[in-house]
């Protein structure tokens, strides 16, 4: 006759058999690839870039640019004044 131990027994021992048989493989965790995650990056990709960008052009501002000489200096340019019109009375 068969009593509940010996098949609580029995299936604990058949238990042990397959795990030595079939070996448990250890899961590997791979990390959690986010939109937000991305998203923030590139934000702060062009942020980077912009502050960048700003300083080369406050470097460009410092540097005075010097405005050329007139073409001629010999002589001053003498302007043609405007013909004025006579009063009618």
């Amino acid at each position: 006759r068969w009593s509940r131990r010996n098949s609580l027994e029995s299936s604990a021992s058949m238990g042990s058999r397959r795990s030595k048989k079939k070996q448990i493989k250890v899961t590997s965790q791979k990390p959690f690839k986010l939109r937000t995650e991305e998203r923030g990056r590139m934000k702060e990709e062009e942020f980077a870039k912009k502050l960048q960008e700003m300083t080369m052009e406050e470097q460009k501002m410092r540097i005075p640019i010097a405005q050329g000489l007139p073409w001629t200096t010999d002589e001053p340019e003498s302007l043609v004044k405007p013909h004025v019109k006579e009063i009618t009375v």
